[in-house]
C-alpha cells in the first residue's frame, strides 16, 4: 500500500488511523483491529442466516458506478437500512 498526500496534509501520522491495512504501523499509522475477537458472533450470524432468521433491512441497492451516490446517502444519515453496491 502506498500512502500519498493529495492536499492539505499533516506533517505527521499521529492523527491517522485505519481499519483497512494491518501493515499500517510500518508507515507510522495506527491500525485498529477492534477490541475483541468476534468469530463466535459471526458463526451465530451465519447460523441465523442459514435458518432464514437473520433480517437485514436494505435501504437501496445501487450499481458500483453509483458509489458516490451511496456515500452521499450514507453521510446524510437518512438511509433507513444498509446500502448495497453491486457490480
Amino acid at each position: 500500500m502506498t500512502w500519498r498526500c493529495r492536499s492539505n496534509c499533516a506533517t505527521s501520522t499521529d492523527r491517522i488511523i485505519t481499519i483497512a491495512d494491518p501493515r499500517a504501523a510500518e508507515l507510522g499509522v495506527t491500525f485498529s483491529a477492534g477490541s475483541r475477537p468476534f468469530g463466535a458472533e459471526l458463526a451465530e450470524y451465519a447460523r441465523l442466516a442459514a435458518d432464514g432468521k437473520l433480517v437485514v433491512r436494505v435501504a437501496e441497492s445501487l450499481p458500483l458506478v453509483d458509489a458516490g451516490r451511496a456515500q452521499e446517502l450514507s453521510a446524510s444519515g437518512h438511509a433507513r437500512g444498509k446500502l448495497v453496491l453491486r457490480p
